[in-house]
């Protein structure tokens, strides 16, 4: 998870994790901004205390924004699975057990939770926004003949193979959708969770509205990209096919 201003959301992040999947947490990756807040800082430090085996904290330094701070640390994870998610709360910890669950069932590859299933739904979303979310979640659908529903949403989990044989390029919040677009072009096997989105109520969101034409231009460039270019040189594709 990345962290910028969040404190007490963070905190609480970390002891829903650990107090719900203690036996299944191998590590708890924090990518800390370089412009972290003070009081940010002190959280992490005060989680790195309490569960010691467990917390890691890296310091983002080469690649920039959100996006960037998620993919400094997929080389580093050493677990079979990995999930990102936020450290303000809007991914909410409860549902990481039923995605556990999800991947030891086995017959996936990423397990992303969905705000626009039956059972979901947002609370506290701009109408204006939740309207625009609706539109382009089914351009996506119909552009690439998925069934899948919410392509946007950064609460996912996936193997660890996937992230790390991926070649990404978004660094700021496209990449949630770069993230789970580009596997889909590559065949993997998606499975999706019904869930309740709620807004932080700590820090304060990055998104900017050039974000959202960057998701436009990301989802038809993904659409129409050779599969071999989202491929990391010299990685095994998920077919088993070595990448140019």
């Amino acid at each position: 998870m990345a962290a910028v201003d969040e404190t007490r959301s963070l905190e609480e992040t970390v002891e829903r994790i650990m107090r719900d999947n203690t036996p299944d947490v191998l590590e708890i990756l924090i990518t800390a901004a370089p412009f972290a807040t003070p009081g940010c800082r002190d959280a992490i430090g005060r989680m790195r205390s309490m569960y010691p085996e467990v917390v890691q904290v890296h310091e983002q330094s080469r690649l920039m924004h959100v996006g960037g701070a998620y993919q400094e640390c997929f080389d580093l994870v050493r677990g079979d699975f990995t999930i990102i998610m936020s450290s303000d709360l809007e991914t909410p910890p409860a549902l990481i057990s039923g995605m556990i669950a999800r991947a030891r069932a086995g017959g996936t590859d990423i397990v992303t939770a969905d705000r626009w299933a039956r059972t979901g739904g947002f609370a506290g979303y701009a109408p204006v926004k939740l309207i625009f979310n609706y539109l382009f979640q089914t351009f996506l659908r119909v552009l690439y003949g998925t069934r899948l529903q919410d392509l946007t949403y950064g609460f996912r989990l996936y193997r660890t193979q996937v992230l790390q044989n991926i070649r990404w390029d978004e660094l700021r919040h496209p990449f949630f959708l770069e993230a789970l677009l580009k596997p889909l072009r590559l065949g993997c096997r998606i499975t999706t969770l019904p869930a309740d989105w709620t807004p932080r109520t700590q820090g304060r969101s990055s998104v900017r509205f050039s974000d959202f034409l960057r998701y436009l231009v990301v989802g038809l460039k993904i659409r129409f990209m050779p599969r071999r270019r989202m491929l990391r040189s010299g990685a095994v594709s998920l077919s088993g096919e070595a990448a140019e």
